[in-house]
């Protein structure tokens, strides 16, 4: 699949990666720092997370269906 679609791979990497850093604890001093636009830009990208979660999994879903019917038209599968 990375060599078929690194782009889907790619967007679900770093999908992976925001979620991962978005759930770590922020710090008193970050909290001080940016306040209300620390929360908005937090919802954000996780309302943009989802959405790349929702797209790499489509991506996915099609790779495995256009997969099993090559290997359908190749004779690999019945």
């Amino acid at each position: 699949m990375l060599h078929e679609r690194p782009l889907a791979v790619g967007a679900l990497a770093l999908a992976i990666g925001t979620a991962v850093g978005l759930a770590l604890p922020e710090t008193k001093t970050e909290q001080q720092m940016m306040g209300p636009a620390s929360d908005r830009l937090v919802h954000r990208v996780e309302d943009k997370a989802r959405e790349t979660m929702e797209k790499a999994g489509r991506v996915a879903e099609e790779a495995q269906r256009a997969a099993g019917e090559e290997a359908r038209q190749q004779g690999l599968t019945r």
